[in-house]
């Protein structure tokens, strides 16, 4: 396949290209950039098929990831849509509502795939937490040491994390027919308006989910934690389990042999992303789309949206 990238941020560079570059042969990957000589210069150093300076060069892409900035994740998208090509762009969607939906509905009215990319949702230990049964409570905590960033920003780059790995965690969300009513949320912000601070919590008929994000925690951890009847998971890094029960305690590692980007959904991510366009049939778009585990991320950005009028209001 043609695979077109568009973006070439410290993140993308650190978290995609190296498996792309692991997968020359059996794609053709082609990097964008309005700099020529920059995309020149990745093109050679990941071993890249080729470099453009222009978009509609990759409109004949089988599948394009977008790792632009936010600002410009609608325009992309919707172009490479209304064209027919299918979409994996970086999380979030969009920091306005409207977007997002709309670019879900396109998607859906071409009958493309368009995939959101939360590595968490990827990553090996949270996929086994997916799978526990009888699920009591959920906590996913996000923290940083002194973090000072404007509120829509922190909750649309760093909350959404903690938040949409709720919603992947949780198995009976579909049953909440209105998130409003059926969550609440604390947050504080400092004199300037920057957030301090967030806890949500949601009730579905199963579970009980909280997300937590402290900007001012003295530490950069990443926590989760599954309760059910038989036992206490937790994960902390997205790597380092520890399984509590009445009579034992476990710590569950990964291979010395697994990479980092293993470890943290990412290779996983992309190669799902690439088999399954690889594959596609429009008649089963609805079973590629859960394939790709895709189900509520429209409700992780609806949820944040929420929370930005409740507390800009």
């Amino acid at each position: 396949m043609k695979v077109g990238i568009i973006g070439a941020g410290n993140i993308a560079q650190k978290a995609y290209f190296p498996t792309y570059a692991s997968l020359q042969d059996q794609h053709e990957f082609v990097i964008y950039s309005r700099d020529l000589a920059k995309a020149r210069a990745l093109q050679t150093q990941y071993g890249f098929s080729g470099a453009v300076t222009d978009l509609q060069r990759l409109y004949d892409a089988d599948l394009v990831f977008i790792h632009a900035a936010t600002q410009a994740h609608f325009t992309l998208a919707k172009d490479f849509l209304t064209h027919g090509v299918p979409v994996f762009m970086d999380k979030p969607i969009s920091e306005h509502l409207s977007e997002t939906q709309a670019l879900l509905a396109l998607a859906k009215e071409k009958k493309l795939l368009f995939i959101s990319g939360f590595n968490r949702r990827f990553a090996p230990r949270v996929s086994e937490l997916k799978t526990l049964s009888d699920k009591s409570l959920i906590t996913v905590t996000k923290n940083r040491v002194n973090a000072d960033l404007p509120l829509t920003y922190e909750l649309y780059d760093l909350f959404i994390h903690p938040l949409d790995t709720l919603f992947f965690l949780l198995d009976d969300l579909a049953d909440v027919a209105e998130l409003s009513d059926n969550v609440q949320v604390v947050a504080k912000t400092d004199a300037a308006g920057q957030l301090q601070q967030i806890v949500v919590v949601i009730e579905t008929p199963k579970t009980i989910g909280i997300a937590k994000l402290n900007a001012k925690s003295g530490a950069n951890t990443e926590t989760i934690t599954v309760e059910t009847p038989s036992a206490t998971h937790t994960l902390r890094g997205l790597t380092d389990e520890e399984i509590e029960t009445a009579t034992s305690t476990v710590q569950v590692s990964f291979s010395d042999w697994d990479t980092t980007l293993y470890k943290r959904g990412f290779e996983s991510m992309v190669k799902q992303t690439l088999d399954e366009v690889a594959g596609f049939e429009a008649s089963h778009r609805k079973a590629s789309m859960q394939n790709l585990k895709q189900e509520n991320v429209l409700k992780s950005h609806e949820l944040i949206d929420i929370i930005l009028k409740k507390i800009n209001k």
